[in-house]
């Protein structure tokens, strides 16, 4: 089907058509509805509400091994037991938030709730967009999938005719539109290259390769021999989960070696996987070794891009499923100007962006805005894949990029001839320093405990931009065998990590773990050592002061501390989060009558040892006027006292640190939903802390590393051979 050609200023849109009601989808809608020009607006969903990919969904379904084309079917709708609609698989993993604060994510005119984190969960998402959705919900046909889309030349212009199907009833519906907004998003299709013996490896065991859109939580991987392919943000996170409950180490096939290590005794780096073996479960890799008895193999290669309701456009716009094709300014098809695909770009701030796009769109469909001539939008195009290649890479922005992309669309919005029906966002030079910084803002969020819900939470705050006073940073020799505490748990590696606050969460293996600010454990160190040495002066000195108290709970502190840290690094099976928890509670409800105890008995003996008299009578009252004590040794007394007072001291010093974060919000968090079937419906947990700290640590140096890399020119790269989009950063996610 050819192109039809127009002339500037002709567009005659009065109908339209959205797919998708994620949030590129609802922005969509809004800026259309306010231009107030269209008599038409239909929004298509085919999930049972609004969200896109934050909808979250328990389900996974069946990938081909391999994939590598885009031209799929398109996505089956699941039905768990009992539901009321179908169910779509998409990318997601059990818990998860965002990496883009607040303020910066949301949408020009609709503000995160005051309660929601800084960086919002899953859950604080969702039902932000479900609110945005408010004013266009009257325009959503839910539960609904679009099939098809074709170019029609029956009416008096070109146009578009749509055949969708209720997923709940089945009934097929038709429709004409004049203008249709592709708003469906890039991370269906995953992409697993073709590897020499991969169909015959799959064919015989069809349970051992997946890819990470079905990738959940590392359950399923107890125990097992694994291998994960890929050296992206996703591969690096999941692998990290994994390797906590496989056997050790865990394999990670990547194609150079990664710029963040975690730690050879529990991960190694393995070379490209050159072929399956079926016999013995065995590959092999590019430099010859061979591993057999492998258990599973996780692909985190990303994905393509697909639109299968338009398969009867010609040219196609994805081919190889690299990028989408015939665009203009990566929003307008090119041959067809009434065809529009938002948020296509990665590494961006996505809210925003759509913004921008529907204000452009809307602009330009209404004929307020003028598109240029074709040949002028074809050498853009051009100029573009020459700059970055005919690969993914074609779509990936990054800073400033995303910015000055913003700005630019919005100066073009508002260059129509009616200006703004409704103004989309353009980012000032405070938005552009907190989207340059808003890394660091999740390490503050993160060395805070990740608990803060505002930006002031995190520190100092100035007008030309952010302002962090930092205790420590992230960096380091990942590789290196120093370690930390945090409380009870090893951060591996790390030369430098941040003081937490107290909290809870749930590790890669789906368990609750308490966790502590890293001193804590030489704190109980400190704290039984000296009340050994104090109880040691006491016998020295034989002066009789209430050291009973002081000699249960020594012993009782270094018993505490043998069973956290033996039984969560040592014996797994015993670690009871409830146990832990107690155990913290009567080691600081214990050291607080120690340490009141103590101090009196310092105060008192403060003044007795400058009584000798006193001491004499005491030691008399005591001991029946030994001889020895009148040949008491004035050195031993102030040890003692200087003993005791430092033991108050550590005791006071914790019970207030520890006292004060407890209430100022550290709490324990809900496991993980577990489900017996992937077809069980479940309401996920909510959450309100990060399930990993060292892991967020980790993507949030690899997001520093992207964007340091993000304008760097890629060669162009064998579309089977080359790793697909990545989805593991939170803020690509449509």
């Amino acid at each position: 089907m050819g192109s039809l050609l127009r002339s500037p200023g002709s567009l005659c849109v009065k109908r339209i058509a959205i797919i998708g009601a994620g949030p590129s989808g609802l922005a969509m809608a809004k800026y259309i509805l306010a231009e107030k020009a269209f008599d038409k607006i239909d929004i298509y969903e085919q999930q049972s509400e609004v969200g896109g990919v934050w909808k979250y969904s328990n389900i996974v379904d069946s990938i081909p091994i391999p994939q590598t084309t885009p031209n799929v079917p398109l996505d089956e709708p699941i039905w768990p037991p009992g539901a009321d609609a179908p169910l779509f698989t998409n990318p997601m993993y059990d818990r998860l938030i965002t990496n883009i604060p607040k303020p910066l994510m949301q949408y020009s005119d609709q503000d995160f709730l005051p309660e929601s984190l800084l960086f919002p969960t899953r859950e604080d998402v969702q039902d932000y967009l479900i609110r945005y959705s408010q004013d266009v919900r009257h325009l959503i046909t839910f539960s609904t999938q679009v099939e098809d889309i074709s170019l029609s030349q029956e009416e008096s212009h070109p146009c578009w005719k749509l055949t969708a199907r209720s997923t709940i009833s089945k009934t097929v519906t038709k429709d004409v539109y004049d203008a249709v907004v592709v708003a469906t998003g890039h991370y269906s299709v995953p992409f697993i290259p073709s590897v020499p013996g991969i169909q015959a490896f799959h064919a015989k065991y069809p349970s051992i390769i997946s890819h990470s859109k079905n990738y959940r939580s590392p359950h399923n991987f107890t125990n097992k021999k694994v291998i994960v392919v890929g050296g992206g943000a996703s591969g690096l996170d999941i692998g990290n989960q994994i390797s906590v409950v496989c056997q050790k180490p865990l394999l990670n096939s990547v194609r150079s070696e990664e710029p963040l290590k975690l730690g050879k005794e529990i991960k190694e780096e393995v070379p490209p996987i050159a072929e399956y073996i079926a016999q013995d479960r065995s590959v092999r890799f590019e430099d010859g070794r061979i591993e057999k008895d492998i258990d599973a193999i996780v692909y985190c290669t990303g994905y393509l891009y697909a639109y299968p309701f338009l398969r009867s456009l010609e040219p196609p716009v994805v081919t190889t499923g690299r990028r989408v094709r015939g665009l203009y300014k990566s929003i307008f098809h090119i041959a067809h100007p009434t065809l529009a695909f938002p948020a296509l770009d990665q590494k961006v701030i996505p809210f925003s962006l759509s913004e921008a796009q529907g204000a452009v769109i809307a602009k330009v469909w209404s004929n307020n805005l003028v598109l240029p001539e074709q040949t002028e939008m074809v050498a853009w195009e051009k100029k573009k894949v020459e700059e970055l290649g005919d690969t993914t890479n074609f779509h990936v922005l990054g800073y400033p990029k995303d910015a000055d992309y913003i700005s630019e669309l919005h100066d073009w919005a508002g260059s129509a001839a009616n200006g703004f029906a409704k103004e989309p966002p353009y980012w000032d030079e405070r938005q552009r320093h907190t989207r340059s910084v808003f890394v660091d803002i999740r390490k503050r969020f993160l060395e805070l405990g990740g608990i803060s819900k505002s930006m002031k939470e995190l520190g100092p705050e100035s007008d030309s931009g952010i302002r962090f006073e930092t205790s420590s940073s992230c960096s380091g020799d990942i590789g290196s065998k120093e370690s930390f505490f945090t409380g009870f748990s090893p951060i591996w590696g790390r030369k430098s990590m941040p003081n937490y606050a107290v909290l809870s969460y749930d590790d890669s293996s789906g368990a609750r773990v308490l966790k502590l600010f890293r001193w804590i454990f030489f704190v109980r160190i400190a704290q039984a050592a000296v009340a050994i040495l104090a109880l040691a002066s006491y016998d020295a000195t034989i002066y009789s002061f209430d050291g009973n108290l002081m000699l249960f709970t020594a012993p009782s502190t270094l018993l505490i501390i043998t069973y956290a840290f033996g039984s969560e690094h040592f014996f797994p099976p015993a670690y009871n989060f409830w146990a832990i928890l107690g155990l913290e509670c009567f080691a600081v409800l214990f050291w607080l009558v120690s340490f009141a105890t103590l101090a009196s008995e310092v105060s008192g003996f403060g003044t007795w040892r400058n009584w000798n008299n006193i001491c004499v009578e005491n030691c008399y009252l005591k001991h029946s006027m030994h001889p020895h004590l009148y040949k008491f040794e004035r050195s031993l007394t102030n040890d003692l006292y200087n003993t005791m007072a430092i033991a108050a001291g550590l005791g006071a010093l914790e019970f207030m640190y520890i006292h004060r974060e407890r209430v100022g919000g550290a709490g324990a968090e809900s496991g993980d939903p577990t489900f017996a079937s992937a077809t069980q419906s479940a309401a996920p947990q909510s959450t309100t802390r990060p399930r990993d700290l060292e892991q967020e640590m980790i993507e949030i140096e690899i997001e520093n590393q992207n964007q340091n890399h993000s304008n760097v020119q890629h060669p162009q790269q064998n579309p089977t051979q080359a790793e697909g989009h990545d989805v593991s950063q939170v803020e690509h996610l449509e």
